[in-house]
């Protein structure tokens, strides 16, 4: 398992989440026809092996996604839509959107990211 997954494991955790973890990676090595899926394509066939009914799309996939693509598969095509809580961070004069809980983590520790993340 790579650090980024160990963090995000990690954080689950102390969040007190209760989310089961997939990896792509275990799909893959189920189904080796998805090696020959790319894009919103590969993101259904996922989506569909563990039973979902849409997709959770970050708000940057709006210039690659196919719609067509989930509409056809039947899945629910959705954009989060996020918008970041400012912050304080340290160094910085104004709040620096788009940066990971890790910096959150790092500026305000676990009980301030919890409560600003409404968990």
């Amino acid at each position: 398992m790579d650090m980024n997954m160990a963090f995000i494991n990690r954080m689950i955790g102390k969040w007190g989440l209760e989310s089961e973890v997939v990896y792509s990676s275990d799909s893959l090595n189920r189904d080796p026809t998805l090696d020959d899926c790319q894009g919103s394509v590969l993101l259904c066939r996922l989506c569909k092996q563990h039973q979902a009914t849409a997709y959770l799309a970050g708000d940057g996939a709006a210039g690659y996604e196919d719609l067509d693509v989930y509409q056809e598969a039947g899945l629910d095509h959705m954009v989060n839509g996020f918008t970041p809580t400012p912050y304080r961070q340290h160094g910085s004069d104004e709040f620096v959107p788009g940066l990971s809980t890790l910096d959150a983590l790092f500026n305000l520790g676990v009980s301030e990211t919890r409560e600003m993340l409404r968990l």
